[in-house]
C-alpha cells in the first residue's frame, strides 16, 4: 500500500494500518460508518526537510479524504443516497480503503488514541483497489 494519499503532493500522508479489529471503542447505528482517517506526516516537500507547525498539521488532518472503514451500522449501504432505493454498486465492507467527502462526519479520537471519523455511508465517494 501506498504511504502518500492524494490529497496534496507536497504533504506526506501515512496510511492507517488495519488488523481486522475495531479497536476505536465506537460501535456505528443506522447508516453510520466509522473509518479510520489517514494522518499528515507533519513534513513538507519531497525531502522531508520542512516541519510543519502544529496548527498546520491540525488543519491539513481535518481536511483527510482517504482511511479505513472500521465499523459500520446495520444498515450501512442498505438504501441509495436518496434513501428511496436499495444500494445498487459495490458495497465498502470493513477493512475497505475508502474515499470520502472532504470534511464529512465528525472527527473524534478513538480509546486507542488514533483519529477516526464517524460519517454517514452516503459520505463515502469511492472504493480504493490497487490495480
Amino acid at each position: 500500500m501506498r504511504e502518500k494519499m492524494f490529497q496534496r503532493k507536497d504533504i506526506g500522508f501515512l496510511a492507517g494500518k488495519f488488523d481486522g479489529k475495531n479497536r476505536s471503542g465506537y460501535s456505528p447505528v443506522g447508516d453510520s460508518v466509522c473509518v479510520m482517517v489517514d494522518i499528515v506526516d507533519g513534513f513538507l516537500g519531497k525531502s522531508k526537510v520542512i516541519a510543519m507547525t502544529q496548527a498546520a498539521i491540525e488543519t491539513q488532518n481535518n481536511g483527510v479524504t482517504s482511511g479505513i472503514i472500521v465499523a459500520m451500522g446495520v444498515n450501512a449501504f442498505v438504501w441509495s443516497a436518496d434513501r428511496q432505493r436499495p444500494f445498487g454498486d459495490d458495497k465498502p465492507k470493513i477493512g475497505d480503503r475508502i474515499f470520502f467527502v472532504r470534511y464529512a462526519g465528525e472527527f473524534t479520537m478513538g480509546v486507542d488514541e488514533k483519529p477516526y471519523r464517524i460519517m454517514s455511508d452516503n459520505s463515502i465517494i469511492a472504493i480504493f483497489k490497487e490495480q
